[in-house]
């Protein structure tokens, strides 16, 4: 995560400034594409497993609350 936010940011703020004043490529080096791609798939993973499991308890709770409702 770290990792991401340091790439990141020194692609979109450091980079720039060092190709206008330098006249280098280093932004051109530092595929966008491959950086999004790298990123969706942490959130995929890493928010996804998250949301998954949240959504399952709010799942077995709604059953469970369901079930006593049919009972009474």
């Amino acid at each position: 995560m770290y990792f991401l936010g340091v790439v990141w940011f020194q692609r979109l703020i450091v980079v720039p400034p060092i190709d206008a004043f330098a006249g280098t490529a280093l932004a051109e080096a530092m595929d966008l594409s491959a950086m999004l791609s790298l990123t969706s798939w942490f959130l995929g993973l890493y928010m996804g497993g998250h949301t998954l499991k949240m959504l399952g308890e709010a799942a077995v709770e709604a059953v469970r609350v369901a079930r006593e409702g049919q009972r009474r």
